[in-house]
C-alpha cells in the first residue's frame, strides 16, 4: 500500500480570510516566488473572498475562513517547513485574535498485518465469537479513539484499519492548545513546539503500527 500522509496545522480565532492572497505572502517574503507564482498560475483551485480562502501553492495548501485558518501539506520535505511559515504569517499578523492552535498528522500506511496490529491494541476476537454463528465468520474491523495529555496538549490518537487498501492502517494524532497570548504567543508556540510534535507522531506511528515498510 503507498503510504499517505498529510501534515497541518489549524488556527482557531478571528481572521479576513481576504488578506491570504498569494500576492500577500510574496510581498511578505513568507513563500519562495515559485510557491506564489505557482498559486497565481493555477487560477482554477485559487479562491480569495471575504468568506473563504483556499490556495494550493506548489507545496502546501492554505485554507481560510472567518474563524480558522489552516496550511497543510502532504510533500515530507516541507513538513518542517510548516511550522515556520505559519510563524511567519502570525508575526506579520501580531494583532490577529487567535484562541488555539492545532498540531496535526493524518496517515494511511502499509503494515505486515492489519489483522495483528489491531489484535494487539483492540483486541476484537470475543467480540466475534459473541456473534459467530459459523466458520466463516470475520473478526470486525472497528477502530479506537484515545484522548489525553501531553504536555500543555490535550491529544487525541484514532486508530482504524485504513479505507485506502485491505493491507493498511489509518492513523490520526491531533495536539490542541489554548492561546491566552494572541498571536505573539501563538507564534512562540508554532516555533518552540511544531518540531517536536512531529518527532512525537513519528514515535506513536512506529510503537502503535511497527516499522514503515
Amino acid at each position: 500500500m503507498k503510504t499517505y500522509r498529510q501534515d497541518n496545522i489549524v488556527v482557531i480565532g478571528s481572521f479576513n480570510p481576504a488578506i491570504f492572497h498569494p500576492e500577500w505572502f510574496k510581498s511578505n517574503e513568507i513563500l519562495p516566488t515559485s510557491e506564489t507564482q505557482a498559486a497565481l498560475e493555477n487560477a482554477d483551485a485559487l479562491i480569495v473572498t471575504r468568506e473563504l480562502t483556499q490556495i494550493k501553492f506548489e507545496s502546501i495548501v492554505l485554507k481560510a475562513a472567518p474563524d480558522r485558518f489552516e496550511l497543510a501539506t502532504e510533500r515530507a520535505d516541507w513538513r518542517s517547513d510548516l511550522g515556520p511559515v505559519v510563524a511567519s504569517v502570525f508575526r506579520a499578523l501580531g494583532h490577529t485574535p487567535v484562541t488555539i492552535v492545532g498540531f496535526n498528522v493524518i496517515l494511511h500506511r502499509g503494515v505486515r498485518s492489519v489483522s495483528e496490529v489491531m489484535n494487539k491494541w483492540i483486541p476484537l476476537e470475543n467480540l466475534a465469537q459473541a456473534f459467530a454463528t459459523g466458520s466463516d465468520t470475520q473478526v470486525p474491523r472497528l477502530g479506537g479513539t484515545i484522548k489525553s495529555r501531553w504536555g500543555e496538549y490535550t491529544s487525541v490518537m484514532g486508530m482504524e484499519p485504513s479505507s485506502r487498501g485491505s493491507d493498511g492502517m489509518f492513523l490520526t494524532q491531533n495536539y490542541e492548545r489554548n492561546l491566552r497570548g494572541g498571536a505573539k504567543e501563538l507564534v512562540t508556540v508554532v516555533k518552540e513546539d511544531w518540531e517536536k510534535v512531529l518527532k512525537r507522531a513519528d514515535e506513536v506511528a512506529t510503537m502503535l503500527l511497527g516499522d514503515e515498510l
